[in-house]
């Protein structure tokens, strides 16, 4: 073959996967790609859906291997129903916004998969991890634009003032500093660290507990004003404490980068103190996290889905199964 030839089909490949998209994209593949439902018109892949029931599955329930009764498939079928109602919710809304990724958002995309397919040692060892979430290249490429690119930005012109039933005034913030959205508190951390012994840490955190009590010792950190953003586990530890409650030593293995040992407590909401530390607190990105979150649930409350004749041949052991590639 000649040396123009040869460039003739390099370019001419070099085209296609351009203007396609399929097949070139870096780390790109799929199981199966039969349709399973519409959501809002848009066909959902057994392979997307499968991703979305397995994460809810093993949020509730942990392993794989714990067999679906009626019961449980149906709650966690209603998750996923959830889940794939707000992904439509918010691509509705880039349609309606007219908001358009950059070449540069675009290319994270590959970078981030890049980033996998090194971590994981080549291609074989990425793809072993994605289909252990049930998850496949096409879907993680698409989680990685919604997350870092779609959602983003469609936040950025709804905390700009882009979209009126959100509203980001200093009186809408403060007041739901007041409604009780916000809860403030204070706490005492013991790492978890290499070197440090479990046992004698837990004794360090009761002595601290005591002296508290006792009023020997104090929290020295700075106290905060959150909404909700924290651990689930954290922050539950903080709302089952009345004001002024100072909570038991707890363990607390995943609620910060290293494990440890936490006591909390609880303090009661002060307006005028929220006022002079929104920027401290973060109280207006708090704010908005929430009320954002909360508009796209609501919205997604009309999405309709429609379920192909497909779905009711899956055997729902199936939906939690690991694929094999062939």
């Amino acid at each position: 073959m000649t040396r123009f030839k040869k460039a003739l089909l390099a370019a001419l490949a070099l085209t296609l996967c351009m203007a396609t998209l399929t097949g070139c994209a870096v780390g790109k593949f799929d199981v199966n790609k039969k349709i399973v439902c519409e959501v809002d018109g848009e066909p959902v892949t057994y392979d997307e859906y499968k991703y979305f029931f397995y994460r809810h599955h093993t949020d509730l329930y942990g392993s794989a291997e714990v067999a679906l009764n009626d019961e449980m498939f149906n709650k966690v079928k209603a998750m996923t129903e959830d889940s794939l109602r707000r992904k439509a919710t918010i691509m509705r809304l880039i349609d309606e916004y007219g908001i358009k990724l950059d070449d540069e958002q675009k290319d994270y995309v590959d970078e981030m998969v890049e980033a996998q397919i090194e971590l994981y040692e080549g291609e074989q060892g990425y793809k072993d991890f994605l289909l252990e979430g049930r998850a496949t290249g096409t879907v993680f490429r698409d989680q990685i634009l919604l997350t870092f690119g779609y959602d983003p930005a469609l936040r950025e012109i709804f905390k700009m003032g882009a979209n009126k039933d959100i509203v980001m005034t200093d009186e809408a913030i403060l007041a739901s500093v007041q409604s009780g959205q916000f809860y403030r508190y204070q706490y005492a951390y013991f790492a978890l660290t290499e070197g440090k012994n479990s046992v004698e840490l837990e004794k360090e955190a009761k002595e601290f507990l005591a002296g508290v009590k006792n009023g020997a010792n104090t929290f020295k950190n700075e106290d905060y004003d959150i909404i909700g953003q924290r651990t689930l586990g954290f922050e539950q530890a903080i709302l089952a404490l009345d004001e002024g409650e100072v909570s038991e030593v707890l363990w607390g293995a995943d609620w910060g980068d290293n494990a440890g040992y936490y006591v909390f407590k609880r303090l009661p909401i002060d307006v005028e103190h929220a006022k002079t530390n929104m920027e401290r607190f973060e109280i207006e990105d708090e704010y908005f996290a929430s009320t954002y979150l909360k508009y796209i649930s609501e919205q997604s409350n009309s999405i309709e889905i429609e379920y192909a004749k497909y779905f009711d041949s899956i055997d729902y052991a199936t939906l939690l199964k690991k694929e094999e590639l062939k």
